[in-house]
Parts: structure tokens; sequence; C-alpha cells
């Protein structure tokens, strides 16, 4: 499959869709497609270089002739060696299988055969979607990079509407509101993906780590991580718990989050030390 389009504008207005060959090419044969968008693109270039953009066209150009000739080299790389796989399988000795006495070889079973019946309404709309939120989700990275936060909170929002089940997604909307002066909207984004996932552990968790850490509110957040160990989670839940307690000065119920997690966890090597911690602050007296 070619990678990036380059749209070249004729003097017709029709706009050619030449792929530079990055990245996903993955054997020779899509080769001949990419070698008819070079040889496209290397025309108009020639012909009215005024349309085709001057330096930085050539530079794209250029781009696409490199790649195209290592893609070129990969691809024969690959047919020698298959080339030689195949002549050290036919000249090897074969063993000898054993014979069974009066017991014909058991035959082989069929392969299956490729399912015949048309795809419905349903199962195209399906794949299209899909494919549609798997693009979305790359333009989103790409916003990110350059860090075009609102188009990456836009987009986030676009695909939760089709995939509701995806709750980093949530997650990295919420944060970048936040980190932009939206706290409200951020909250709002972390219940609506808790609305979508009452069942998990992982939007409760989001609520009170945004209300601990982001918002220094461990009031609010003790809540939501109360309700996000009581499904199957992390250790990392039980300490943000934990801390909720401390910093609201309940040594003893930290203690107690950080017990269970050194005898629930055994790959927890840190539950121990904190609570060895918490139940120093207890024998001083100066917790409650």
């Amino acid at each position: 499959m070619l990678a990036d389009s380059l749209c070249v504008q004729s003097d017709t207005g029709v706009a050619l869709d030449a792929c530079a060959a990055r990245g996903r090419l993955r054997s020779a044969d899509a080769l001949p497609g990419a070698n008819n968008a070079l040889r496209q693109v290397m025309y108009i270039s020639k012909t009215r270089p005024d349309r085709f953009g001057g330096r930085e066209a050539r530079m794209n150009l250029t781009y696409c002739q490199r790649n195209l000739g290592i893609v070129a080299a990969a691809a024969m790389c690959t047919i020698f060696s298959l080339s030689a796989v195949r002549g050290y399988a036919q000249a090897r000795p074969r063993p000898q299988l054993p014979i069974f006495s009066g017991k014909p070889a058991p035959k082989a079973p069929p392969p299956p055969k490729p399912s015949t019946k048309p795809l419905t309404q349903q199962q195209v709309s399906n794949a299209v979607l899909a494919r549609a939120i798997d693009d979305i989700y790359l333009f989103r990275d790409r916003h990110f990079h350059a860090g075009e936060y609102s188009h990456l909170i836009n987009l986030s929002y676009v695909i939760n509407q089709a995939e509701p089940h995806m709750e980093g997604i949530y997650s990295d909307e919420s944060y970048y509101l936040w980190s932009t002066d939206r706290n409200a909207a951020a909250i709002a984004a972390l219940k609506r993906g808790l609305k979508a996932n009452p069942n998990d552990y992982g939007m409760y968790d989001a609520l009170g780590e945004h209300y601990l850490i982001n918002n220094h509110n461990p009031r609010l957040a003790l809540p939501y991580y109360q309700h996000a160990v009581k499904f199957k989670c992390p250790w990392a839940t039980w300490h943000m718990l934990a801390h909720a307690y401390e910093r609201l000065g309940n040594w003893k119920q930290a203690a107690v989050c950080y017990a269970h997690a050194a005898k629930t966890y055994p790959d927890d090597k840190v539950a121990p030390v904190l609570l060895r911690k918490a139940e120093a602050h207890i024998n001083s007296g100066s917790a409650r």
C-alpha cells in the first residue's frame, strides 16, 4: 500500500494523486504502482514546473526516487533469498518415513474453503468505520506532534463516539483539555468515559488520578479510587488510594491499602517499603 499523497494541480484543475513509496511497501507487487506514480510526477515536473511547486516538489521527487530504489533492492534480495531456500530444500536428502504395516497413512484434512457468502450491509459499514477510525487515530497522533492540541481533542471526541470502550482516548482528551485551562471540560470527558465503561476499574482510576494529581483534591479523588479497587486492577491503583488517604491524614487506612497490595501482588516491591513508612507515622502518634 502506498503511503502519503502528493497532490499536483494540472491546468484543468484535476488533482493527480502521486503517492511516495515510503514505509508501507511490503512486497514487490507494489512496485508497478509506485513506478507509475513516480513517472506521472516526473512528467508533470518536467512539462509544467510552475504547477509542480518548485524546490520543495523536486525534493519530494528525489525522495520518491530514492525510496523506490531502496524498495526495489529489498525486493530483489527477497527473491534471491527465496530462490536460495528453495534450492536448498530441493537438494537436501529427504528422511525416509516409517511404514506402518497394514495401515494407510492418514489423509490430511482439506483446506477450508473461502466463504462465498456475500457481506451484509452492516459488515461493510463496520469495516469502513473501523478503517476510518484507524486513519483518524493516525492523524490525531500527527496533531499531537505538531502541538495542535485542539485538533487532537476534537478527533479524540470523534473516535470515542465510534469506539466508546477505548478508555485511553478519554484520558488523553481530558489531559489536553486540562492542560489548556479547561478543567470542567476535562472532568466531563472522563465522566463520559465512565458512563460508557462502568464495569471496569479504568475510568474510576482516571477520575481519581485527575482529582488527586491535577486538581490536588484528595477528598474528591477518594470515592473514585475506592470504587476502582472493587474491580480487578493493578497494584498501582491501590497505591493511589493509599496516597489519597495519606493526603487526608488517614495513615491507618493507607497502611491497610499497602498491606493488601504487598499481600496480593507478589511483584509489587514498593508496597512493603511504603507500608513501613505508614506504620512509622502511626507509631509516632501523629497519624489518625
